[in-house]
């Protein structure tokens, strides 16, 4: 009896993780080594629009990255946030963590 739980147990796992969880692919080779010294680097950047017409749209997006690099260890640290929103309607909130050591 104790033989069929695990498989069992993995079997429900597998079925239900998609609905529990959300996947996003990321090209986190784009964020690697932007300096080849060792220390901090950096980038920062936003952007944001808003139109009025007969509604009104209002879209914001903000990005982070921050390496630091000594010697053969490398330490990333990625974020972005983005929202869109129409006539007091949040259409889009989407966000994304990305940490990373070599």
């Amino acid at each position: 009896m104790s033989k069929l739980i695990i498989p069992t147990f993995t079997i429900l796992i597998i079925i239900h993780l998609p609905k529990l969880s959300h996947c996003q692919l990321v090209n986190a080779e784009k964020f690697r080594i932007r300096t080849d010294s060792n220390g901090w680097f950096g980038e920062m950047g936003i952007n944001g629009s808003f139109i009025q017409s007969t509604s009104k749209v209002i879209q914001a997006e903000g990005n982070l990255l921050s390496e630091y690099k000594r010697n053969k260890h490398l330490f990333i640290a990625a974020a972005y946030y983005g929202f869109l929103k129409g006539d007091e309607v949040q259409l889009v909130d989407e966000a994304m963590l990305h940490l990373r050591y070599n």
